[in-house]
């Protein structure tokens, strides 16, 4: 994730966050989009963690407004450039579900538009 950080887990799944500097940091203390950073970087690494050591693996991922909030224009390619590797190399089948139309141009597959009237979610065709 190009991060300026380095996120080590102990034996008892206890984390240490090192900086640039080389100095220990609370999570709390980096930016929003660095947390996100962090965040998206342990779920990738557990994700190959699961893959790796289990017998079981999961070629389906969804996920709820991963470009809505947090991430500047080089945090969404990154991003993208991880997920479209995951789809190339693992087989993976990926869903990003936002409410952001300017998500539209990350998409490189089949877009699908939902609408929720009167607590009823319906697919509809898009109109720009």
């Amino acid at each position: 994730m190009d991060s300026n950080s380095i996120c080590i887990f102990n034996e008892y799944f206890e984390e240490e966050i090192v900086n640039e500097k080389g100095k220990i940091c609370q999570y709390n203390n980096f930016s929003g989009a660095e947390r996100k950073a962090i965040d998206l970087a342990c779920l990738f690494s557990f994700m190959d963690m699961r893959k790796a050591q289990g017998d079981v693996h999961y070629n389906l991922s969804f996920y709820d407004e991963l470009f809505d909030s947090s991430l500047d224009e080089k945090g969404v390619d990154l991003v993208l450039g991880i997920l479209n590797n995951r789809v190339e190399k693992n087989n993976e089948c990926v869903f990003v579900i936002s409410h952001r139309k300017e998500s539209i141009k990350a998409a490189t597959g089949e877009i699908v538009f939902l609408e929720k009237s009167n607590g009823i979610t319906k697919r509809i065709n898009f109109v720009d």
